[in-house]
């Protein structure tokens, strides 16, 4: 949860490249319209990082992000036109750190493992959060949580 946190804390810093976001983007937010093809309601407006606005929708295929969470975020990341690895940034840090009624459930837990260790391969030895956290203590500190849980 701790990394997720800090992930959360990194990629949240303003940028010259921040937009206005809706960051409620999610299938049922999306609607056929007769003006353009398809029109987004029910906007929450806030100015960020465009890589955070499609998290929503993937929080929300929880069947598919557990089943294969870097497929998915390389598949939305390329329909939505986002950062793929920003995207998998902000999606682990959901998946490990946001608030949710049970925390028992591993789940998630193992969904933010797998985007933890879903980096290219050049990126493998050090995931820049700012503190440059190893990704190998990232995934102990995941593991612990998870066996945690367990018990």
């Amino acid at each position: 949860m701790n990394e997720g946190l800090r992930a959360f804390e990194e990629l949240a810093r303003p940028a010259p490249t921040d937009v206005l976001l809706l960051t409620d983007l999610y299938a049922g937010n999306v609607l056929r319209s007769r003006r353009a093809p398809w029109s987004v309601i029910d906007p929450k407006p806030f100015i960020g990082d465009r890589s955070y606005d499609p998290v929503q929708h993937l929080m929300n295929c929880e069947t598919r992000l557990h089943r294969d969470p870097i497929a998915l975020t390389h598949r939305v990341a390329d329909l939505t036109e986002v950062d793929v690895e920003r995207l998998r940034l902000w999606t682990f840090a959901c998946a490990a750190a946001d608030p949710r009624d049970d925390w028992s459930n591993t789940r998630w837990i193992k969904t933010a493992k797998a985007l933890a260790m879903g980096m290219h391969h050049e990126d493998c030895s050090v995931l820049d959060l700012g503190a440059h956290i190893s990704i190998f203590e990232m995934w102990e500190q995941l593991m612990a949580i998870e066996h945690a849980l367990t018990d």
